[in-house]
């Protein structure tokens, strides 16, 4: 049979069979709506939300994101040496949604107010630099994030920035923080320590093998510090200088 004789397949079916696409390169301006792999240099032009049942895998991926605009995962995202950047300004950052499964691995996030947030979710996120406004990574209520030797550091030309983490008040997540180093970061009007705990939080914090180094104690700022007495914490070979 000749390709006219065969029926042109409808969209929906295309993306129930799993099609994929790859975008190397160009400007994303809609929601994805089948798995995609992102290569090259691509400028996203406004916020977008990769839905549940969607894969988006970028790898060694520069992405400059607009004024403003977010990435919302609700489903999965997975990144590898992959820089998340500002075009041209300050993005709105990553929003991380419950039911969704996101692993950032040796990549590069900056140029955001709060980089990621994760709400009720469970990212992986290892090996990778984050460079805040204020802050790098806010978990909001439960979930399990593994936040694992990353490297946290200020904007350059922030006002002596921000906090790694700061997890929300009467959160309940069991947060995994191990073999991190934070360098550059302080005090803000409102967050005082490079690892913040609001108050009301009954979740657990197992931290292990983390360097606290540079600027953490200026303007009476802490490496670490919890405003709840109802927590779990537990801290083991975390160095602080």
């Amino acid at each position: 049979a000749s390709s006219a004789d065969v029926p042109e397949m409808p969209k929906e079916v295309v993306s129930t069979l799993g099609v994929s696409s790859e975008v190397a390169g160009g400007s994303i301006s809609s929601n994805p709506s089948v798995d995609q792999t992102w290569t090259g240099n691509i400028t996203i032009t406004a916020s977008i939300t990769i839905p549940s049942g969607i894969t988006i895998t970028a790898t060694s991926a520069t992405l400059s994101i607009a004024d403003n605009a977010t990435i919302t995962v609700e489903g999965t995202l997975t990144a590898t040496s992959t820089t998340f950047k500002k075009q041209p300004t300050a993005w709105g950052g990553l929003l991380i949604s419950s039911g969704s499964a996101v692993t950032l691995t040796s990549c590069t996030l900056q140029d955001a107010d709060t980089l990621i947030v994760s709400t009720a979710a469970s990212p992986t996120i290892q090996n990778s630099t984050l460079n805040p406004t204020r802050c790098a990574i806010n978990i909001r209520t439960s979930g399990s994030p593994v936040i694992s030797g990353n490297t946290f550091t200020s904007a350059s030309g922030a006002q002596l920035a921000a906090a790694a983490v700061v997890v929300a008040q009467n959160a309940s997540a069991s947060v995994t923080f191990k073999n991190n180093t934070t360098t550059k970061l302080g005090n803000t009007n409102n967050y005082n320590a490079n690892f913040l705990v609001n108050r009301g939080f009954t979740g657990t914090v197992t931290a292990s093998g983390n360097r606290f180094t540079g600027d953490h104690a200026a303007f009476d700022g802490f490496a670490f510090l919890s405003e709840s007495d109802n927590g779990t914490f537990t801290f083991t070979s975390d160095v602080y200088t």
